[in-house]
């Protein structure tokens, strides 16, 4: 892993994901400090094309994640020798490296290819195979963040419960969870899947994959 890099781990207190760009990375202990980014709130999802990114983050401008202990030693600081605003311990077991992260950024810019619900469906995917971990080769009990159901949809138990015994991984239930229930509400009406992604059928004999 460079010192560079770029992690992804769970913020139990906003439940959601919080990604951090490594300054300094401590393998002995399994932990790095790392600068906090977060998702571009001027960047709209619906502006997206096929050629441009899916996610853009930019460098924290200050939060509760932020360590004051950490000292602004000259490792620690941007080149102009600036300080972060805000850097934090990133415990590196419980995080997911993400090497497919951009290798430079530009005015605290970073884009990235996926959605913030792909990075946190890897997290759950990386805790569930921590728990199978065998306990005699673990440093100590890990204490595994759960990722939340959607709230708007918490109470509809059946809704949660038929798509929990199909799909283990809560990030992937909510993004789903908003389909299932106009399906479910619409129960009445008969629905035309087709898997290659198309959304309608010719019946035309010169062009037999329509058919």
């Amino acid at each position: 892993m460079h010192t560079a890099a770029w992690l992804a781990s769970w913020d139990e207190a906003s439940n959601s994901v919080y990604f951090g760009r490594t300054l300094q990375i401590d393998h002995d202990n399994f932990e790095a400090i790392a600068v906090h980014w977060i998702p571009d709130p001027s960047f709209s999802a619906s502006h997206i094309r096929a050629d441009t990114s899916i996610m853009t983050l930019i460098e924290c401008p200050g939060c509760s994640l932020n360590d004051p202990t950490l000292r602004h030693t000259k490792l620690l600081r941007r080149k102009d020798s600036s300080n972060f605003n805000c850097r934090s311990m990133m415990n590196l077991i419980l995080s997911h490296h993400i090497s497919e992260g951009p290798a430079r950024v530009k005015n605290a810019v970073a884009h990235f290819a996926q959605q913030a619900h792909y990075f946190s469906s890897l997290l759950e995917y990386h805790f569930i195979s921590l728990n199978i971990i065998p306990t005699h080769i673990q440093p100590a009990p890990l204490g595994l963040p759960i990722v939340p159901i959607n709230p708007e949809y918490a109470n509809d138990s059946n809704l949660v419960s038929h798509l929990s015994a199909i799909y283990r991984s809560r990030s992937i239930m909510n993004v789903l969870l908003p389909l299932s229930s106009f399906l479910h509400e619409g129960s009445s009406s008969s629905w035309i899947y087709y898997t290659d992604g198309a959304f309608s059928r010719t019946h035309n004999v010169l062009t037999p994959h329509n058919n």
